[in-house]
């Protein structure tokens, strides 16, 4: 049996599944403060523009890509919550693989043009003043 050694720590591949499914779990949890955070952003602008600017467009989509991959990930876990030792079934790794990982990719671009394209984000503080 092979182990893999990292840091001086050794870890046996049969754990790999039990670490998996509760970094799902660590996913599911921190996706929802992002949820919140996103419809806090997002609601106020479709209210003043619609669906009109690009910037509203954007929005939507990576909300609804991020939405998919949630989905997905919630699926994984509540079937391999299932399985004894949290082993997941070519289904899951599919749905993680061929769904989840791709689309959240692509929804993390949007969220970045989001933010350095189109300024969206948090701020409480003062915009800082460049300097003359």
């Amino acid at each position: 049996m092979h182990i893999v050694k990292s840091l001086d720590r050794s870890v046996q591949p049969n754990a790999f599944p039990v670490l998996s499914y509760y970094s799902t779990i660590v996913t599911i949890l921190t996706t929802l403060p992002a949820v919140v955070t996103g419809v806090a952003q997002l609601a106020p602008l479709i209210q003043r523009d619609g669906f009109q600017s690009k910037k509203a467009k954007v929005g939507a989509v990576h909300a609804l890509l991020n939405d998919i991959a949630l989905i997905g990930t919630i699926y994984n876990w509540w079937t391999r919550s299932q399985q004894i030792g949290f082993t997941p079934s070519t289904t899951n790794v599919l749905v993680s693989a061929g769904l989840a990982l791709p689309v959240t990719m692509y929804s993390a671009y949007l969220g970045g043009s989001l933010v350095y394209e189109y300024g969206m984000g948090f701020s409480r503080s003062s915009p800082l003043k460049k300097s003359q």
